[in-house]
């Protein structure tokens, strides 16, 4: 089905860390509203509530709104459609607003469905979850209250991980990278480990996929969408006074675009700014001349942060390089008291979440579905472990959020 993202047309606010109130809900009457004030009828839906865990080790939760386009078009022109979205918690209420530029319609849009999408990481427990759609320039509004019960995961490997969080925390970043790293939630699970006497942990992530997928970006911002949340994830465990030191690997340039010691927390501005230069693409002539040497660097970057009461964890997606690449496996030994963990990542997650709303044409379909767990396909070749292979890592495939939880708990329970 084709469709079309509409980027510039919205406006997106989070006031909701810690109940706080967005402001723009006292712009109107929001509670009168609720209350069973009367309302236009507007032809709109709203889905069933989606509950998930995210590769942040969170559950989110998902609400879809679908304005029909008919109703769109007769208010074209002039003023804002926007959405009002609130969760009520323990008392507490989470806010958050979305709109919807009706000057920057086009022609046609009768034709097409509008849709909103909101998400929140929320805790088990039951919750209230409000909708309403507004118009600016009629005055028009209508709303929908829709209850959500979330459970506890069943037979959780980190059964205490979410102790101390809150009960809602509505995602505000809705541009990637930011909607994969989600820099404004900044609470930290409740994660340590068990390993006592570690004095660094080496957190490196390979920005670089399979040579013969390189030329596709949505292949690697599938990775990208699953490697961030793990990564910010890892650098905010409790390693018992261990440094933590992160680097990213572009091994398509042979680079090192981000480095940070003492990484809690990581520089995200300076990493979002790595990221979206090797996003460009721009590979020089001196990398193209050296292509064949991307394993090599890998190797010989792995070798450099081993060193006694270490963990190094490494981060990658498949790699399967082109022919003529130099495959020989790391070198050095590994010291004693050093752990390698491996966390490969498959393309099997799923694209990431959308957040902004979007357009689309008729018939209208879901989208941020629940990614599927399937097993690694049999032509799926990783040659970055057979590079890793006399180091004696602990490989992990990660093919769900699921599978990254159980890998975590494993590293985090180790001795």
């Amino acid at each position: 089905m084709l469709r079309i993202a509409v980027m510039l047309l919205f406006a997106f606010s989070v006031y909701a860390q810690a109940g706080m109130p967005d402001p723009a809900f006292s712009r109107v009457p929001f509670d009168q509203w609720r209350s069973g004030a009367a309302q236009a009828p507007l032809k709109w839906t709203v889905s069933a509530p989606q509950v998930l865990l995210s590769t942040h080790q969170r559950l989110l939760a998902r609400v879809q709104a679908e304005v029909d386009g008919a109703e769109v078009a007769r208010r074209r022109g002039k003023g804002e459609l926007v959405l009002f979205f609130e969760i009520e918690a323990d008392g507490q209420r989470y806010q958050d607003h979305t709109t919807l530029d009706l000057a920057k319609m086009q022609e046609g849009i009768q034709a097409s469905q509008v849709q909103f999408s909101e998400s929140a990481f929320v805790l088990p427990g039951e919750y209230a979850l409000t909708l309403a759609l507004y118009c600016t320039s009629t005055g028009e509004h209508s709303i929908r209250t829709v209850h959500l019960r979330v459970p506890e995961l069943r037979a959780d490997p980190l059964p205490h991980a979410w102790d101390g969080l809150p009960p809602v925390e509505i995602r505000g970043d809705t541009e990637t990278p930011d909607l994969w790293f989600q820099p404004k939630i900044q609470s930290r699970l409740n994660l340590r480990s068990n390993v006592e006497g570690l004095e660094q942990i080496e957190l490196v992530l390979n920005l670089t996929p399979s040579e013969r997928t390189a030329g596709s970006q949505g292949s690697a911002d599938r990775a990208l969408a699953v490697m961030l949340p793990a990564l910010k994830l890892l650098s905010g465990v409790d390693w018992r006074g261990a440094a933590i030191h992160v680097t990213v690997l572009d091994l398509a340039q042979q680079k090192i675009p981000f480095e940070q010691s003492r990484a809690a927390p990581i520089d995200w501005p300076l990493l979002r700014a790595a990221l979206l230069d090797s996003r460009a693409g721009q590979i020089d002539v001196k990398a193209l001349e050296r292509r064949a040497q991307q394993a090599a660097f890998f190797r010989n970057q792995v070798a450099k942060r081993l060193a006694p009461h270490r963990i190094a964890i490494i981060l990658s997606p498949v790699v399967a390089f082109e022919s003529g690449e130099d495959l020989r496996a790391v070198e050095a030994e590994r010291p004693a008291d050093c752990s390698v963990y491996y966390l490969r990542f498959h393309q099997r997650l799923g694209p990431p979440l959308r957040t902004l709303p979007f357009i689309s044409a008729r018939p209208s379909a879901s989208v941020g579905v629940r990614p599927t767990e399937r097993r690694a396909t049999e032509n799926e070749v990783d040659q970055l472990a057979r590079t890793l292979k006399p180091l004696g890592p602990r490989v992990f495939d990660i093919e769900s959020p699921q599978q990254f939880r159980s890998a975590l708990a494993t590293i985090l329970s180790a001795e």
